[in-house]
């Protein structure tokens, strides 16, 4: 995602930057150090590695300008716009929009249809905790775990989110 959008913008890696992959607390160690000059990742919430960074040292988060995620999403459709929200981290008093992915759990084809059921049950039954978990606190949506990200959903999943959806649809 990172590359896909530094290209976007004219820079090439291997040319204009170098690409480093690395546990994201090993980034953010090398941030603290100056052995790099930026980490780019992906988190629904705040990172605690970051948030200790922040804590220490001000910190400067880059948004997405919004023309070029725009094009991006139309390259890549699973991407949607995000957005850190202001104070997320110390120092941070203005949201900085930002490209989102979704989180997608992946089984085996011979799974059986019904525990792929339970586990999209056992999910959206617990959707509270899920969101208590993250800070800031989001919203998270049937209507978006339900959505087509261009790969096909386990058929026990998909029929479970069919129950979902249509029961929505009801209420």
């Amino acid at each position: 995602m990172a590359r896909a959008l530094l290209r976007h913008v004219g820079l090439e890696p291997d040319v204009d930057f170098q690409t480093r992959m690395y546990p994201f607390s090993t980034a953010v160690e090398m941030l603290r150090r100056r052995k790099v000059d930026a980490v780019a990742f992906l988190s629904i919430g705040q990172s605690p590695a970051l948030l200790e960074l922040a804590l220490e040292e001000p910190i400067r988060l880059l948004g997405v300008p919004e023309d070029a995620a725009k094009v991006l999403m139309e390259r890549h459709p699973y991407w949607h716009l995000g957005t850190v929200e202001a104070g997320t981290y110390p120092g941070q008093g203005a949201p900085v929009p930002s490209i989102g992915v979704p989180t997608v759990l992946v089984t085996h084809k011979d799974l059986p249809d019904s525990d792929a059921y339970a586990i999209v049950s056992a999910i959206v039954d617990h959707i509270d905790e899920l969101q208590s978990v993250v800070y800031p606190s989001r919203f998270l949506s049937i209507h978006h775990a339900a959505a087509s990200i261009g790969i096909p959903f386990h058929p026990g999943a998909a029929a479970r989110f069919s129950e979902l959806l249509s029961d929505s649809a009801n209420v």
